[in-house]
């Protein structure tokens, strides 16, 4: 059979959880996991050219755990409260979050602008209140319960200060 990527790891888990080797994550997998592939090839590379002058979107900048390197990831992005808030489409295993996590943050650019951002803070909202209201149905109907919140650097000074995005 010719399984995707995304079907080979759920029977993995099946069968590691079959087995008693592992347990089930205490929040499913969103609804847009399998299409993750897809947006990486397709996707990505054409919001990583405009993806910080499109409304509503902004490219993170931030530095591989374990290669050092420098890797640029379109987001969906919402503001609240003053933070940053994304919402982890593909469920909290994405390599740019556990990037972020580890370096304690990283370059937002949108709008025009570069923000430094730090604390990232993943929460578990069922509810999908930390999204903006005409985002929740959307949210709700894929599964999407997961969120990280990115605080702009007050001084700006950690990764570079608010300046226009290059």
């Amino acid at each position: 059979m010719n399984y995707t990527l995304y079907q080979r790891a759920e029977s993995a888990q099946n069968a590691a959880m079959e087995s008693g080797e592992a347990q089930r994550p205490a929040v499913a997998l969103p609804r847009s996991a399998p299409f993750r592939g897809f947006t990486s090839r397709v996707v990505n590379p054409l919001m990583r050219r405009i993806g910080a002058r499109v409304p509503g979107y902004a490219i993170l900048t931030h530095t591989g755990r374990r290669t050092a390197h420098r890797y640029r990831t379109p987001l969906k992005i919402f503001r609240r409260d003053g933070d940053y808030v994304i919402a982890l489409m593909y469920g909290t295993t994405a390599d740019w979050l556990r990037n972020v996590q580890a370096a304690g943050g990283g370059e937002l650019s949108h709008g025009g602008r570069t923000v430094t951002v730090t604390n990232p803070r993943v929460t578990h909202d069922p509810t999908a209140s930390l999204a903006p209201g005409y985002a929740r149905p959307a949210f709700r109907f894929l599964r999407v319960s997961t969120f990280v919140t990115l605080t702009p650097s007050p001084d700006g000074t950690s990764a570079g200060a608010s300046r226009p995005a290059r």
